[in-house]
C-alpha cells in the first residue's frame, strides 16, 4: 500500500513545479468565474448559481489539486460557462492545506454539508449530485465512490487516480475518467489498472461498447451498460499533459464530462437503454451447411437482458485492433489482409467470436477450418447456443516454422447440429493462430476447397542444383537457392533456372503480403524485391513448394 503520507510528498513536489510552471506563462490568474466565496461550517467553498436558477437543478462539485485551491479549479475547469446554459449548481470546495483527505472522513463529511446546503438553498435534485476533480481531486473522487456512492450520481475524476490501487465502489456507479499520455505528474501508465478494476466490480462487457476517434491521438472508450445500468468512460487525450483540456479541436474536458453524466441519476440512466439483440453482420444468418467467414462475426447488440446475459456478439481482452486491415476497422478485432482474403489474427487465449446461422436440417456435419499458426500450442473450440459441440481442436504448427502465419492447414473435425437459427461461438482455447473460415458440410462430405499442397520434384542428392525431369545444371550460386548465408532457404531447395521465370510471394517477416515478382534466378529475386519494397531489410520469398529468405540492399 502506498501511504497517505508518501502520495502528499509525491504530489506536493509534482504539483509546485507545474504551478510555478504555470504562473510564469499567466495561467493562475485572478478568479475568473461568478463564484462567490463563503464559509460553511468553517470550512471555504467558492459557489456559482446561474441567475434566477429553478429548483430540482443539478449539483456539480469539482475539487482542486494539490497545492492548487477553488480559485485555481475554475479558472481550469470554467464550470460556470457550461452551468449557465445547461442550468446547475457549481461548488468548488477548498481542501484543508491545499490537499484532499484520502483516508478518513473530514473531506466526506465537507461534501455531505455542501449537497445538504445546496439542497435547502436551491433546492437541488439530490438524484443528479455529480463529482468531479483534478488530479488529487481526481484521487479523492475516486475515493468518495466507497464512501458516499448513495449521494453521487456520477463520478468525473481528472488526471488522477488512487496511488495505493483502485478502492471498491459501494455500488455500481457511473465513472468517466480524462488523462493525458503526456502527464508526468500521475502517469498514464497506470490509468487502465483503475478503470479494469471498476469494469470487473461493475460486471461491464469485456469489450467497449462506443468508441470515438479525435484529433492528435485521443479517443474515448465507453464499457455499458453495466450492472445497474452504469457505464464506466476512459478519455485518452494524446500528448496532453497535466491539465484539463479545453482544446475544443479535440476534447474540451468539462463539456466531455458534463455531456457523460448528465445522462445519470441515484435512480439509474436517465435515458435507460432498451436491450437489442446481437445482428448477422449481413443482415441475414449464414447458411448451415455453407461456409462461415471469420471476420463476418455479429455486430454487437446493447444492453443487458433480463436474465443478465449481455448482448455482445465478440470479446477479444483489448481496445486495439493491430491489424492491417480496413474491413470492420470500427471494431477492436484484428483483421489482416492475406492473399485468400480477410481473417483474424493476434488470438488471444479467451478470444471469442459469434455468428447467427441458420442451420438447414438435423444432423451431423464435418467441419472444415482454414487456420495458421507459427507453434504447436493452439486451439480452438466450437459451442452453440451456450453448449459445447466440439472438443478442443488443435491446430497445427505451419511448416516452416516461427512467425510464419502464411500456410494454412485444413483441421476437420465433427458436429451434430439441429435445425433452425442459431448463435455459433468459436472460442480461442489456445493463443496464437488466425482463421480464415470454416466451411460446413454434410458429415463424410470432402472439403470443397481444400488447401493443396504442391508437388516438389525430388532434389538429387548428388547434384541438389538438378532436379529430376531437368537436364540444366545450377551453373553458379545466383541460378541456385543455398542453404547459407542471410538469405538461408526455408523449406524445400529448388533449383532457380534462368530460362524459366516464375512468380514468388513477397512477404515481411512480419507476414503482411507485399506483393508479388517474377524471377528465375536468387540476384533477380533481390532486384525485384528492392523494386517491390523500395527499402533493404530480410524478406520472405515464396512459391509453390519453395521459401526463402533474401537479403536485399539499396
Amino acid at each position: 500500500m502506498v501511504s497517505k503520507k508518501s502520495v502528499y510528498g509525491y504530489l506536493m513536489k509534482k504539483e509546485l513545479l507545474f504551478s510555478a510552471v504555470l504562473a510564469l506563462v499567466g495561467a493562475t490568474e485572478s478568479f475568473a468565474g461568478n463564484a462567490k466565496a463563503e464559509t460553511l461550517n468553517g470550512r471555504s467553498i467558492y459557489v456559482y448559481a446561474p441567475a434566477n436558477i429553478e429548483k430540482n437543478k443539478p449539483l456539480l462539485i469539482s475539487c482542486h489539486g494539490m497545492n492548487q485551491d477553488a480559485a485555481y479549479q475554475s479558472n481550469q475547469a470554467r464550470w460556470e460557462d457550461i452551468a449557465d446554459t445547461a442550468r446547475f449548481v457549481v461548488v468548488y470546495p477548498n481542501g484543508i492545506n491545499k490537499g484532499w483527505d484520502l483516508g478518513g472522513d473530514k473531506d466526506i463529511n465537507l461534501m455531505k454539508d455542501i449537497i445538504d446546503e445546496m439542497s435547502k438553498r436551491y433546492q437541488i435534485d439530490l438524484s443528479r449530485v455529480y463529482l468531479s476533480g483534478f488530479s488529487m481531486g481526481g484521487m479523492f473522487t475516486y475515493y468518495a465512490m466507497g464512501k458516499i456512492a448513495d449521494k453521487i450520481a456520477a463520478f468525473a475524476p481528472v488526471s488522477g487516480y488512487m496511488m495505493g490501487g483502485p478502492g471498491k465502489a459501494q455500488r455500481p456507479v457511473p465513472i468517466i475518467h480524462h488523462h493525458g499520455t503526456s502527464d508526468d505528474v500521475v502517469t498514464y501508465n497506470n490509468v487502465m489498472t483503475h478503470i479494469n478494476a471498476y469494469k470487473n466490480q461493475f460486471n461491464c462487457p469485456a469489450n467497449p461498447s462506443e468508441t470515438q476517434t479525435f484529433p492528435a491521438n485521443s479517443k474515448s472508450e465507453m464499457w455499458g451498460p453495466c450492472d445497474d445500468g452504469v457505464s464506466v468512460k476512459l478519455v485518452t487525450l494524446g500528448g496532453k499533459g497535466h491539465w484539463h483540456s479545453n482544446d475544443e479541436a479535440v476534447v474540451h474536458t468539462s463539456k466531455s464530462i458534463w455531456n457523460f453524466i448528465k445522462n445519470y441519476t441515484l435512480d439509474g440512466s436517465v435515458d435507460a437503454v432498451e436491450p437489442e439483440p446481437q445482428k448477422p453482420f449481413k443482415g441475414s444468418a449464414i447458411a448451415i451447411p455453407g461456409k462461415v467467414e471469420a471476420e463476418d462475426f455479429d455486430i454487437p447488440g446493447v444492453g443487458r437482458n433480463a436474465d443478465g446475459t449481455t448482448n455482445q456478439s465478440f470479446s477479444v481482452g483489448t481496445s486495439e485492433n493491430k491489424g492491417d486491415s480496413d474491413y470492420r476497422k470500427d471494431t477492436p478485432v484484428s483483421i489482416y489482409k492475406k492473399a485468400t482474403g480477410n481473417v483474424i489474427g493476434y488470438n488471444g487465449e479467451g478470444n471469442w467470436y459469434e455468428y447467427t446461422v441458420d442451420v438447414k436440417a438435423d444432423g451431423e456435419y464435418t467441419v472444415y477450418a482454414a487456420v495458421a499458426a507459427a507453434g504447436s500450442t493452439s486451439s480452438f473450440q466450437l459451442s452453440m447456443d451456450g453448449k459445447d459441440i466440439s472438443e478442443k481442436v488443435a491446430v497445427p504448427a505451419a511448416a516452416a516454422g516461427e512467425d510464419n502465419y502464411d500456410d494454412y492447414n485444413k483441421v476437420s473435425f465433427d458436429v451434430k447440429l439441429s435445425k433452425g437459427q442459431h448463435i455459433l461461438r468459436l472460442t480461442v482455447t489456445g493463443a496464437w493462430f488466425d482463421i480464415d473460415y470454416m466451411t460446413f458440410v454434410a458429415k463424410g462430405e470432402a472439403d470443397p476447397e481444400p488447401i493443396e499442397t504442391p508437388a516438389v520434384d525430388p532434389v538429387d542428392p548428388e547434384n541438389p542444383g538438378n532436379q529430376s525431369g531437368d537436364s540444366d545444371k545450377c551453373e553458379s550460386d545466383e541460378k541456385c537457392s543455398d542453404d547459407s548465408g542471410d538469405g538461408s532457404a526455408i523449406g524445400t531447395r529448388i533449383a532457380l533456372n534462368v530460362n524459366a521465370s516464375r512468380s514468388y510471394s513477397v512477404y515481411d517477416l512480419s507476414g503482411t503480403f507485399l506483393g508479388k515478382i517474377q524471377a528465375s534466378n536468387v540476384g533477380e529475386m533481390q532486384v525485384q524485391t528492392l523494386a517491390l519494397t523500395k527499402k533493404s531489410g530480410v524478406y520472405l520469398v515464396r512459391s509453390a513448394g519453395f521459401a526463402k529468405k533474401i537479403q536485399v540492399n539499396r
